[in-house]
């Protein structure tokens, strides 16, 4: 379940940031009596907030249920649309940009990978109360240590790596042989998100040291939790509540999320 907010592109920040604040509590207000907006409220309550083009803020009206905000000070020019919460959406939204600051252009991403891969548990803050992995699972290893020597499981390992089931990054120098993060190898990882995951920064053309580095690094949307204790099954009191298709869904956001992020 999540609610959608649109904010046309081409709305100064300042109004963007006060259309989305109206448009969150006046979307509340007027679906809040609605069966879907009540289980939405029962948490946690998600909000994806998109820039849309004049086309696709057009577009965006032809769906039901939702709530149009002006700008007086705009001369009541149309500025967001609010939608009612819902668990489907057209395909159109999968496509929307999310509202992110302006990037300096001055320093542009250029997708190269980071010149350190730690073993380690990036933010040290933790909070000791939220559910965690235990330290092993953070450990990189190298594809000797993970086969034992047996060439067949090296080559079964090396199979698995290309259909994206499991990742490699590179050592701390930087070259081969490549390291293993150990937690893909449990059990009870949830592999299918893991390739989901694997594919979409390779579609990206993406070092997957960079989603190592998202893994190991403890998230907020999370509940302070790392993607590693995620996609091991370790759930705060706040995610439990959720289904595993919208778990799930809620983790492809945060992916594709870091995915843009690297790629602007």
């Amino acid at each position: 379940m999540k609610m959608y907010i649109l904010v046309r592109d081409d709305i100064p920040l300042g109004f963007a940031m006060v259309a989305v604040a109206h448009a969150s509590l006046a979307g509340y207000l007027k679906f809040q009596n609605d069966p879907q907006t009540k289980e939405w409220l029962e948490g946690p309550f998600f909000k994806v907030v998109c820039k849309a083009n004049t086309k696709e803020f057009a577009n965006a009206k032809l769906v039901a249920d939702h709530l149009i905000l002006t700008e007086s000070a705009l001369d009541q020019q149309e500025v967001a649309i609010v939608f009612k919460p819902r668990r489907e959406w057209p395909r159109m939204f999968k496509y929307l940009r999310l509202y992110r600051d302006t990037p300096d252009k001055s320093k542009p991403r250029t997708g190269k990978r980071e010149p350190v891969i730690e073993d380690t548990l990036r933010n040290s803050t933790k909070d000791a109360s939220v559910p965690c992995a235990a330290a092993g699972s953070y450990e990189l290893l190298p594809i000797e240590v993970v086969s034992q020597g047996d060439i067949e499981v090296d080559g079964e390992l090396r199979n698995r790596e290309a259909r994206g089931e499991i990742f490699s990054v590179l050592s701390r120098e930087g070259q081969i042989p490549r390291l293993y993060p150990a937690f893909q190898f449990d059990a009870s990882a949830d592999h299918r998100m893991l390739r989901e995951a694997v594919l979409r920064y390779r579609l990206a053309n993406l070092d997957l040291s960079f989603l190592w580095d998202f893994l190991r690094t403890v998230q907020q949307p999370l509940g302070g939790m790392t993607g590693v204790d995620f996609l091991l099954g370790y759930r705060t009191q706040t995610l439990a509540k959720l289904s595993k298709n919208d778990l799930r869904e809620h983790f492809r956001e945060l992916i594709d999320e870091e995915v843009a992020h690297h790629l602007w």
